[in-house]
């Protein structure tokens, strides 16, 4: 008869996960392992949000993320129109959890931006966090 176990995920990522399954009653001959899976962080953008409007210059714009999982740095990037992402002026490498951007005066926006917060660490699965479109 299948048994079933409630297990809290650990705050480890990895993609190299495997559950091993042992009788305490026959620890020697009854083994089970499961397949490798992936334990994956994740990032949740709260602002910007969608409708606001960032104006260049002046004092700036709190970019503000959530992150779950062992995340120690993450990056910000922005895009314009869907295009490429490019990378947010000192925002490489932000162990927090909120950057104040000054938009730079030459920055060319519309009304189709999004900003991106993703892990610096490419090793570790992390599900990045997109904001939606704002002006």
């Amino acid at each position: 008869m299948p048994s079933s176990f409630t297990w809290t995920v650990p705050n480890s990522i990895s993609s190299q996960v495997k559950v091993k399954i042992i009788d305490n009653n026959d620890p020697i001959d009854t083994t089970d392992e499961s397949d490798t899976f992936t334990i994956t962080g994740k990032i949740d953008l709260t602002a910007p949000t969608v409708g606001e409007t960032w104006y260049v210059g002046g004092s700036g714009y709190d970019i503000i993320w959530v992150k779950t999982g062992t995340i120690p740095t993450v990056k910000l990037e922005y895009s314009v129109g869907g295009g490429a992402y490019q990378q947010i002026q000192d925002a490489d490498s932000l162990s927090g959890n909120t950057f104040r951007w000054v938009i730079p005066n030459d920055a060319v926006l519309s009304s189709q931006v999004k900003v991106r917060a993703s892990n610096t660490n490419a090793t570790k699965p992390t599900i990045p966090g997109t904001s939606d479109y704002f002006t």
